[in-house]
């Protein structure tokens, strides 16, 4: 597993310099085999797993700084080749941009540490896409960056406090990104944001965002945005290819991973490629294979189908998950992460795939904001009835009901946009009495997908874009596989960004313009497709198969003792006797992992101060 950690402080500071020496002793006596990428004039970096092509350091000319991670060049705008060197021209441009050239001219998955000694300024530099996380606390002047809490925590020289606002957030709304952490006094670097330092002064920016590049470029003509939307998700696709040998690709036979397969097998021989299908036992619902077989004999390439058991999920192993700073849903690390290992091994693959994020690029939701949008973009046109009657069509409703709610939207638009602890369904088995006097009323997207002022639609598809391309999951150590979601691209998203939410659902489709630009590209079938597989029965299952370990980690747990949860409600959905399967069930295991995290914090001997209702 590539990580880093890294140093920043001000030279002339005595004090800081006697607690970076400290800090740097630290680092190279731990266990792991820290090598230093960078070192000069108050900034070192020190990094791990270096994987030329991969995953690495690339190094600045005359000590300007290293760039770790992957990128790729874009010239044009178009995702061109893998960048493992920076040159003299580059480098200048970037440092005398403040870094924002890394964010025009090229795009991938990295942190860049830069160094201006001619105006004395430090910038450290997030991908536009989240990749590989960040993190940043201060210690005694020093403040450190680094990829791994356990590295941190290793060091041994830090307490935090648990941030229970962060905590309660998470509860409610659970998919969110936000700069502070459940612990207090540690943050995330956000995607697009700079940090950036001069003597003791500090501050922050955000270089790339949405809005911006919706405004700055509409493609309304559905043609000329199929034919751009092609383009760059093969470029896109090619480029991540050629940084790896073998793929292991998940394929459920619907749209989205249909297409980045389409991609591959353009620049990859079918050899290259295994596809793999999960499917749930017993559950029709979550049964994909008939779509997988059809796709995957269409392009050629190996089909492994791999049965879900729930009685074989035992929730204890989520102890041995190594932790985030916040806490996330790791089930994938008991059911799949160790299989996914295993096959990667015996098919020599240096990277596991999927189309994870296709559903929101290319915008799925079913809504009358669609109409709202272009409302917004032309007023109350005689075209509006066409869209109208296409967004009908889509969400199988009347025309004129339609047009209702679309007026309404256009009406009220910029009423409730900040996500509050009213927004969002409630669950039954959180205390809400508790929460909202825990839980801050902030939004919870990153600041560079803050899309004030544009219409709800193109709003909703910003928030469904922030989504992170992964660099692995949060597994055991033994269970790392590079992860790649190639949607997730920065070529790609900027691209859906500048296309608007009528023209995305083309033909009244949900991902209508993906249908149109890959139509010559995919099977019919997967074309036609709308149904996607579902998870709740496979959910319910794992509840079922692990009730006794559930009743005895959410009943009289952490959360508990905060009252977060509701304890009579948990327990009536615990009950064997229980048939229904909804949303809770999910929820049950969102808790469940919440609750071990919490657990696992403090086996890392981080202080914890437990907040008091």
């Amino acid at each position: 597993m590539y990580k880093f950690i890294a140093l920043v402080w001000n030279e002339e500071n005595a004090a800081a310099s006697r607690a970076a020496a400290a800090l740097r002793r630290a680092v190279q006596s731990a266990d792991a085999a820290w090598e230093t990428a960078y070192s000069d004039q108050g900034l070192a970096v020190f990094h791990a797993g270096e994987i030329q092509g991969r995953m690495q350091a690339i190094r600045l000319k005359r000590q300007s700084g290293v760039i770790l991670g992957k990128i790729f060049t874009s010239p044009g705008g178009d995702p061109a080749s893998a960048c493992q060197t920076i040159g003299e021209a580059e480098m200048q441009r970037i440092i005398k941009s403040d870094g924002r050239h890394l964010v025009t001219r090229y795009w991938g998955r990295y942190i860049a540490f830069l160094q201006d000694e001619a105006r004395h300024r430090k910038f450290i530099l997030k991908a536009p896409i989240e990749g590989f996380y960040c993190y940043n606390a201060d210690y005694q002047g020093v403040t450190v960056y680094f990829s791994s809490l356990e590295d941190f925590a290793r060091l041994g020289w830090f307490d935090f406090m648990l941030n229970w606002s962060h905590i309660a957030t998470h509860l409610h709304y659970f998919r969110m990104d936000k700069a502070d952490t459940a612990f207090h006094d540690l943050h995330k670097l956000q995607p697009g944001e700079c940090h950036h330092y001069r003597a003791e002064r500090q501050g922050s920016q955000v270089y790339w965002s949405p809005a911006d590049i919706y405004r700055s470029d509409v493609m309304e003509d559905p043609a000329q945005a199929a034919c751009q939307l092609r383009e760059t998700v093969m470029a896109s696709v090619s480029a991540w290819a050629g940084s790896y040998g073998r793929i292991i690709h998940k394929l459920s036979g619907g749209l989205d991973s249909s297409i980045v397969l389409a991609c591959l097998r353009q620049c990859r021989e079918a050899k290259d490629i295994t596809a793999l299908n999960y499917h749930p036992a017993g559950d029709r619902s979550g049964d994909e294979r008939a779509f997988a077989r059809q796709v995957a004999g269409f392009y050629g390439v190996d089909l492994i189908e791999k049965e879900l058991l729930a009685s074989n999920v035992r929730l204890e192993g989520l102890f041995d998950i190594s932790p985030l700073a916040t806490p996330e849903l790791y089930m994938n690390a008991v059911d799949r992460c160790g299989y996914e290992a295993d096959l990667a091994g015996e098919r020599a693959a240096d990277v596991l795939w999927a189309g994870e994020g296709g559903d929101g690029i290319f915008f799925q939701p079913r809504s009358p904001l669609i109409t709202s949008d272009y409302i917004h973009r032309h007023g109350f046109t005689p075209a509006v009835l066409s869209v109208a009657l296409d967004n009908a069509r889509l969400m199988k409703k009347s025309l004129w009901a339609v047009l209702y709610e679309a007026a309404k939207v256009r009406l009220f638009e910029n009423r409730g946009d900040a996500p509050s602890e009213e927004s969002g369904p409630k669950s039954a088995l959180l205390n809400y009495d508790v929460l909202r006097d825990v839980m801050r009323q902030e939004k919870a997207t990153p600041p560079s997908f803050a899309a004030e002022g544009l219409p709800k639609g193109k709003r909703l598809h910003i928030s469904l874009c922030a989504l992170p391309n992964i660099y692995c999951y949060s597994a055991r150590p033994a269970d790392f596989l590079e992860v790649c979601y190639p949607l997730l691209s920065q070529p790609i998203i900027e691209c859906c960004l500048r296309i608007p939410s009528y023209i995305l659902t083309t033909g009244a489709r949900d991902r209508g313009l993906a249908r149109m630009a890959f139509k010559d590209d995919l099977p019919p079938h997967v074309l036609r497709r709308e149904s996607k597989g579902g998870i709740q029965h496979y959910a319910a299952a794992i509840v079922a198969a692990n009730r006794d370990f559930i009743r005895e980690i959410l009943l009289d747990g952490i959360l508990r003792e905060e009252n977060l949860l509701n304890r009579r409600a948990v327990a009536r959905a615990l009950d064997p006797g229980q048939a229904t399967v909804n949303v809770e069930t999910v929820n049950i295991l969102r808790h469940v992992c919440t609750e071990i995290w919490l657990r696992k914090a403090r086996r890392l001997n981080i202080g914890l101060h437990l907040w008091r209702a």
